[in-house]
């Protein structure tokens, strides 16, 4: 198949324009600096002011915090035949000083990882939002572990403390 000479002319007008172009050609002129040695120390000197100023205001707002740790370690482990019932444990302590602001109250697990899959799949946004929901209502989001007692054939109780199972 022969194409005529006036297909050809568009073409090549075609293919000149295109080469024309820098914007094709990604031959557009471009800002390159080249730093100088005044002008990195400057950049650098200017970002370390500012760095240090908001790690300074950082650092004196975490020293306001008042922080109390309870060990409560030394409660009883629930044994075999209470395993899934609720144990009580009471710690009494004297808070000293006086706290200003919200107090927030946290407790600290170890050897216990969150993001274990198990964990992650049996949760319930609407109780995780502080709403208050019956079994009936965490069972469908919670499963398979809704209460403690669901939690019987994933653990043993050892003489250390509480192993999981694979």
């Amino acid at each position: 198949m022969e194409i005529p000479e006036e297909e050809k002319v568009k073409l090549r007008a075609k293919i000149d324009k295109l080469r024309a172009d820098n914007m094709q050609q990604q031959r557009m002129p471009a800002y390159r600096p080249v730093p100088s040695f005044c002008s990195a120390m400057t950049c650098f000197i200017a970002f370390g002011i500012i760095f240090i100023a908001l790690g300074g205001g950082l650092f004196a707002a975490s020293n306001q915090i008042v922080e109390y740790v309870i060990d409560y370690s030394d409660c009883p482990l629930p044994t075999d035949t209470s395993y899934g019932k609720s144990a009580s444990c009471f710690k009494q302590f004297n808070i000293t000083d006086a706290i200003p602001g919200k107090v927030f109250a946290y407790y600290e697990l170890t050897n216990y990882y969150q993001n274990h899959r198990r964990y992650v799949r049996s949760r319930s946004y609407q109780q995780l939002m502080g709403n208050a929901q019956t079994v009936e209502d965490i069972s469908v989001d919670c499963d398979p572990i809704v209460k403690n007692s669901d939690l019987a054939p994933y653990i043993t109780l050892a003489a250390d403390g509480v192993t999981p199972l694979n």
